[in-house]
Protein backbone atom coordinates (compact mmCIF):
# COMPACT_ATOMS: atom_id res chain seq x y z
CA UNK A 1 0.00 0.00 0.00
CA UNK A 2 1.21 3.54 -0.41
CA UNK A 3 1.03 5.76 2.53
CA UNK A 4 0.12 9.04 1.66
CA UNK A 5 0.82 10.60 5.02
CA UNK A 6 0.78 13.67 5.86
CA UNK A 7 2.30 16.33 8.60
CA UNK A 8 0.65 14.21 11.35
CA UNK A 9 3.53 12.03 13.12
CA UNK A 10 4.35 9.04 11.62
CA UNK A 11 2.92 6.33 13.21
CA UNK A 12 6.18 4.79 13.06
CA UNK A 13 8.76 6.75 13.71
CA UNK A 14 7.34 9.87 15.25
CA UNK A 15 8.84 12.13 13.03
CA UNK A 16 6.56 14.98 11.54
CA UNK A 17 7.70 15.47 8.03
CA UNK A 18 6.21 17.74 5.12
CA UNK A 19 3.54 16.26 3.04
CA UNK A 20 3.60 15.23 -0.81
CA UNK A 21 0.12 13.70 -1.28
CA UNK A 22 0.59 14.23 -5.07
CA UNK A 23 3.47 12.09 -5.36
CA UNK A 24 1.67 9.27 -3.69
CA UNK A 25 -1.20 9.42 -5.66
CA UNK A 26 1.35 9.69 -8.93
CA UNK A 27 2.71 6.51 -7.66
CA UNK A 28 -0.41 4.85 -7.28
CA UNK A 29 -1.69 5.71 -10.66
CA UNK A 30 1.24 4.59 -11.98
CA UNK A 31 1.09 1.06 -10.60
CA UNK A 32 -2.36 0.16 -11.08
CA UNK A 33 -1.39 -3.38 -12.06
CA UNK A 34 -0.01 -3.94 -8.40
CA UNK A 35 -3.24 -3.38 -6.63
CA UNK A 36 -1.95 0.01 -4.95
CA UNK A 37 -4.43 1.50 -2.56
CA UNK A 38 -4.06 4.88 -0.39
CA UNK A 39 -3.65 4.90 3.06
CA UNK A 40 -3.25 7.71 4.94
CA UNK A 41 -3.16 5.75 8.55
CA UNK A 42 -0.43 3.80 8.33
CA UNK A 43 2.44 5.85 8.68
CA UNK A 44 6.24 4.70 7.83
CA UNK A 45 6.62 1.23 8.09
CA UNK A 46 10.03 0.45 9.75
CA UNK A 47 11.62 -0.59 6.72
CA UNK A 48 11.13 2.48 5.18
CA UNK A 49 12.41 4.91 8.03
CA UNK A 50 15.48 2.73 9.54
CA UNK A 51 16.83 4.15 5.49
CA UNK A 52 15.23 7.23 5.56
CA UNK A 53 16.67 8.49 8.82
CA UNK A 54 20.15 7.96 7.64
CA UNK A 55 19.62 9.25 4.38
CA UNK A 56 17.77 12.52 5.81
CA UNK A 57 18.31 13.09 9.62
CA UNK A 58 15.85 16.25 9.92
CA UNK A 59 13.09 14.44 8.41
CA UNK A 60 12.53 17.59 6.30
CA UNK A 61 11.61 15.74 3.05
CA UNK A 62 8.39 14.47 2.10
CA UNK A 63 7.84 10.89 1.52
CA UNK A 64 5.45 8.02 1.21
CA UNK A 65 6.07 4.28 1.77
CA UNK A 66 4.92 1.53 -0.12
CA UNK A 67 4.48 -1.90 1.42
CA UNK A 68 2.82 -5.60 0.70
CA UNK A 69 -0.03 -6.42 2.63
CA UNK A 70 1.29 -10.01 1.27
CA UNK A 71 3.79 -12.14 -0.06
CA UNK A 72 4.23 -11.62 -3.85
CA UNK A 73 7.13 -12.96 -6.33
CA UNK A 74 10.08 -11.53 -6.84
CA UNK A 75 9.23 -10.45 -10.76
CA UNK A 76 6.13 -8.66 -9.46
CA UNK A 77 8.38 -6.43 -7.37
CA UNK A 78 10.50 -5.87 -10.26
CA UNK A 79 7.60 -4.85 -12.12
CA UNK A 80 6.75 -2.61 -9.64
CA UNK A 81 9.64 -0.60 -9.96
CA UNK A 82 9.75 -0.70 -13.74
CA UNK A 83 6.05 0.95 -13.09
CA UNK A 84 7.32 3.86 -10.60
CA UNK A 85 10.37 4.39 -13.04
CA UNK A 86 8.47 7.49 -14.90
CA UNK A 87 8.50 9.39 -10.92
CA UNK A 88 11.89 10.06 -11.26
CA UNK A 89 11.66 12.31 -14.12
CA UNK A 90 9.43 14.22 -11.56
CA UNK A 91 12.03 14.57 -8.87
CA UNK A 92 10.69 11.83 -7.00
CA UNK A 93 13.52 9.70 -5.19
CA UNK A 94 11.92 5.65 -5.39
CA UNK A 95 13.87 3.87 -3.15
CA UNK A 96 13.14 0.36 -2.89
CA UNK A 97 14.52 -1.40 0.55
CA UNK A 98 15.45 -4.73 1.99
CA UNK A 99 18.48 -6.54 3.31
CA UNK A 100 20.56 -9.02 1.79
CA UNK A 101 20.61 -11.31 5.09
CA UNK A 102 17.97 -11.28 7.17
CA UNK A 103 17.99 -14.69 9.41
CA UNK A 104 17.34 -13.46 12.95
CA UNK A 105 16.83 -17.62 13.73
CA UNK A 106 20.80 -17.52 12.84
CA UNK A 107 21.41 -14.48 15.42
CA UNK A 108 24.13 -14.45 17.40
CA UNK A 109 25.55 -11.21 18.21
CA UNK A 110 29.27 -10.38 18.70
CA UNK A 111 30.22 -13.90 16.53
CA UNK A 112 32.23 -13.39 13.22
CA UNK A 113 29.62 -13.41 10.04
CA UNK A 114 28.03 -17.49 8.85
CA UNK A 115 29.89 -18.31 5.70
CA UNK A 116 26.51 -18.45 4.31
CA UNK A 117 25.45 -15.27 4.66
CA UNK A 118 28.97 -14.00 3.47
CA UNK A 119 28.37 -16.37 -0.04
CA UNK A 120 24.95 -14.66 -0.32
CA UNK A 121 26.32 -11.26 0.14
CA UNK A 122 29.09 -11.66 -1.98
CA UNK A 123 26.33 -13.04 -4.51
CA UNK A 124 24.35 -10.47 -4.45
CA UNK A 125 27.07 -7.79 -4.63
CA UNK A 126 28.26 -9.34 -8.08
CA UNK A 127 24.70 -9.01 -9.24
CA UNK A 128 24.04 -5.20 -8.30
CA UNK A 129 27.36 -4.67 -9.25
CA UNK A 130 26.33 -6.08 -12.96
CA UNK A 131 22.83 -4.48 -12.88
CA UNK A 132 21.10 -8.10 -13.01
CA UNK A 133 18.27 -7.22 -11.14
CA UNK A 134 16.34 -10.45 -13.19
CA UNK A 135 18.90 -12.72 -11.08
CA UNK A 136 18.81 -10.74 -7.84
CA UNK A 137 15.22 -11.17 -8.09
CA UNK A 138 15.47 -14.33 -8.66
CA UNK A 139 18.59 -15.45 -6.17
CA UNK A 140 16.14 -15.74 -2.86
CA UNK A 141 15.12 -19.22 -4.56
CA UNK A 142 18.26 -20.21 -6.05
CA UNK A 143 20.36 -22.16 -3.57
CA UNK A 144 20.81 -23.49 0.01
CA UNK A 145 22.96 -20.29 0.91
CA UNK A 146 19.95 -17.81 -0.14
CA UNK A 147 17.27 -20.09 2.01
CA UNK A 148 19.60 -19.47 4.71
CA UNK A 149 20.08 -15.99 4.31
CA UNK A 150 16.14 -15.68 4.07
CA UNK A 151 13.99 -18.19 5.68
CA UNK A 152 11.02 -15.66 4.53
CA UNK A 153 11.06 -13.67 2.11
CA UNK A 154 9.55 -10.35 3.39
CA UNK A 155 13.11 -8.75 4.26
CA UNK A 156 14.48 -8.94 1.20
CA UNK A 157 11.69 -8.06 -1.30
CA UNK A 158 11.59 -4.17 -0.97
Amino acid sequence: MISAASRASCTRSNIPRPARPDAAKAAIELARSSHLEADTQWGLDHGAWSVLIQMFPKADIPCSSSRSTSIVAPKAHLDLARELKPLREKGVLVIGSGNLVHNLMALAPGAPAYDWAQAFDAEMAKRIDARDAEGAAAALSASRVARLAHPSPEHFLP
